[in-house]
């Protein structure tokens, strides 16, 4: 009760006596859109402004804002960057979609049934039903998934994976969007491998339990929010529900929030005016999951970040996160305007709290680089081997037009976590869910280097060429799995949890292990609304203990529909 009574009620009290602004569509474009993609490199290329990457969620309203800006600015677009701001325009605008007669919707006019099931496969912007009017848009929409993943070497595997669902999408009276999603899917084949294919697996319930004796999983996620722009340059966004949460910098993961761990229960709040950004948000979720259901838990995450962005120059920030467990929801942490590890210490110092450093460049053409400092709990200066040390690092760049190619990309991005990152005395205080790491996933005591081409065929399909090494240091253990040496490797092993483990903790101790994976990506939208994502990797498993090599070669092929 006193998370609503000291939360809920005034956010939204908020939402209603806020005055109405200007119109727009309210809701959230999913993060896994592939416009997400294209406005960063815009972003980039100088062409668009005001895109927040530390916090990268966009109302269906700033899309089209964005969109509709290198609309009237295409003449510095390349002839594919023009086609894939017209397929956007048509996607997102609903007046041009409507103005083109693009829009279908599949129980609505006077169509025939076949000429109904026709129009599936055309390039409309396909929906089940709509209602659209000066006060409300609502959207009901059928969603699907079929992922196959087939391992060839060094033995024959394969899975599949399949959902399909229901969106309901929208806004109303200009403020108010919302969001739900209700997906039933199967897995046949390997069980092992599916996770493998498809990380959402580690963190399915049912998946992971088998009760029903069937591979089965579902996803439900949702959310109601208040979005408004009272003022000249200034944003204002409240919501509460289940969501995908992504937080911080970083190319191909970040150290914070990488958005690739299971959804988690939110209230989240930004404003934006000027050069200040703020935003903030108090999370639950889940610990590992247990056989007994009394061992069970929830866990919370308090998250806030201030950031200064002065466009064409640069950004700095600095963010700040605390895990809890065992307890009801802090009131304390539910203060945004507070430095978390401070309260924390007078809380009587039970929790676990991160801090981080960013930076990103705005000021080089076609250029873009950024950095990340990030600490968990405390640094010991006098001892930077000390096992509290529990420090990252992380920097990359970001090139546009490479040697002046259009529709061209170059990324490079480095990552460096000591031993014990994301770990904690208390176990339930690990930086993660269902024991999935929500920070960066290669881990404590490792490093990467992640490097990928890009280039846009046209605006349909786009190919990528991707290298990712990891080298990481593993925890020993013996023949019945008990751990003889702590390296710092496993988030679940904190120094303080294991015996005998040593103060000093020496970077990439422990079993040595090298991982490279070298991939070719291929996106495909077929026709409008239909992905389809095909990726060849083949991959390089070097143990340094054991003197053993393993090599992989697989293939995933994805399909994904929204009507």
């Amino acid at each position: 009760m006193n998370f609503y009574r000291y939360y809920f009620l005034p956010v939204i009290l908020i939402f209603f006596f806020i005055s109405s602004g200007i119109k727009g569509q309210a809701e959230y474009v999913p993060l896994d859109h592939p416009v997400y993609n294209f406005l960063k490199e815009m972003k980039v290329r100088g062409m668009v402004r005001n895109l927040h990457y530390d916090f990268p969620n966009l109302t269906r309203r700033e899309v089209i804002e964005k969109i509709n800006f290198l609309w009237d600015n295409r003449a510095s677009l390349s002839a594919t960057e023009k086609s894939i701001v017209e397929k956007y325009r048509i996607e997102f605008d609903y007046s041009y979609c409507d103005s083109l007669r693009l829009n279908y919707g599949f129980f609505e006019g006077q169509n025939s049934i076949p000429e109904r099931f026709a129009a599936i496969f055309s390039d409309n912007i396909k929906y089940l039903y709509s209602e659209r009017n000066e006060s409300v848009n609502l959207f009901f929409e059928g969603v699907g998934n079929y992922t196959h993943g087939q391992k060839f070497s060094p033995e024959m595997n394969n899975a599949e994976i399949y959902d399909i669902g229901i969106r309901f999408r929208g806004a109303v009276l200009d403020k108010f969007g919302f969001a739900f999603r209700m997906s039933k899917g199967l897995v046949s084949g390997s069980r092992g491998y599916a996770p493998e294919i498809d990380r959402a697996l580690n963190y399915s319930t049912k998946f992971l339990i088998n009760q029903e004796n069937i591979n089965n999983y579902d996803i439900t996620t949702g959310y109601i929010k208040y979005y408004d722009t009272p003022a000249e340059d200034m944003e204002v966004d409240f919501l509460i529900g289940r969501e995908k949460t992504k937080f911080g910098l970083g190319y191909h993961s970040r150290l914070s929030f990488s958005g690739e761990g299971p959804y988690m229960d939110l209230v989240k709040f930004r404003f934006r005016y000027g050069i200040f950004n703020f935003y903030s948000f108090h999370a639950t979720t889940v610990g590992e999951l247990h056989k007994g259901i009394e061992d069970n838990y929830t866990k919370h995450f308090a998250s806030n970040r201030f950031k200064l962005s002065w466009p064409g120059l640069f950004d700095i920030g600095m963010g700040q996160t605390i895990v809890y467990s065992g307890r009801g929801i802090e009131i304390g942490y539910m203060n945004p305007l507070i430095f978390y590890k401070f309260l924390e210490i007078a809380m009587q110092d039970r929790d676990n709290g991160t801090f981080f450093l960013d930076f990103q460049s705005d000021f080089i053409p076609d250029f873009e680089f950024q950095l990340t400092y990030f600490l968990d709990e405390t640094i010991n200066v006098n001892k930077p081997n000390h096992f509290s040390n529990k420090s990252a690092f992380q920097a990359g760049f970001l090139w546009m037009r490479p040697f002046s190619l259009d529709d061209m990309m170059l990324n490079f991005e480095y990552t460096y976590l000591r031993p014990y990152v994301y770990s904690h005395r208390i176990p339930g205080n690990t930086y993660s869910a269902y024991g999935i790491i929500l920070g960066h996933p290669i881990g404590p005591n490792a490093r990467e280097v992640y490097l990928n081409a890009a280039y846009n065929l046209n605006s349909r399909i786009r190919a990528e060429i991707e290298y990712v090494g990891v080298t990481s240091g593993e925890n020993l253990y013996d023949s019945e799995g008990n751990i003889i040496f702590n390296a710092g490797g496993d988030i679940q092993y904190s120094q303080e949890k294991t015996d005998g483990s040593p103060e000093e903790a020496y970077f990439l101790d422990g079993e040595k292990i090298d991982n490279h994976t070298f991939s070719l990506k291929i996106k495909t939208e077929l026709i409008r609304e239909l992905y389809i994502d095909f990726i060849l990797s083949y991959n390089i498993l070097k143990n340094h203990l054991h003197d053993t090599v393993e090599n992989t070669t697989y293939s995933v092929i994805k399909f994904h529909f929204g009507y």
